[in-house]
């Protein structure tokens, strides 16, 4: 069975299914709750939309603005502002399908090294 196919049916853990209409406002609830520990913490303070969406978020002592073009760019973030906490999943996007973009949550591995930029 294809991938894609399976993370839209609900068969992949941490897997989720967002409308390719979603906006990052609409769709980082569930992003959060997804990577689990200090993520479920993060608050969003402000959103300006437009092209491109501006988001203002809270974690811990960070406050940040996102300049937010998609949902994509949006993961991109929330897994930069998380790369160093072990406790937090990491965001995949598998790709598209059924006109939603399919997104998984994945443990990130023990000893990797850090990746953020």
């Amino acid at each position: 069975m294809n991938l894609l196919r399976e993370c839209h049916e609900g068969r992949l853990e941490g897997g989720l299914s967002l409308s390719l209409r979603a906006t990052p406002d609409e769709v980082v609830g569930p992003l959060t709750y997804a990577m689990g520990g200090a993520a479920q913490k993060l608050r969003v303070l402000d959103v300006r939309v437009g092209r491109p969406m501006v988001m203002e978020i809270s974690s811990g002592d960070t406050v940040e603005s996102w300049e937010l073009a998609d949902v994509a760019a949006l993961i991109s973030n929330l897994n930069s502002l998380f790369v160093d906490q072990p406790d937090v999943k990491e965001l995949r996007v598998l790709g598209e399908w059924e006109d939603a973009l399919q997104v998984q949550a994945v443990t990130k591995p023990r000893g990797a090294p850090s990746s953020r930029r």
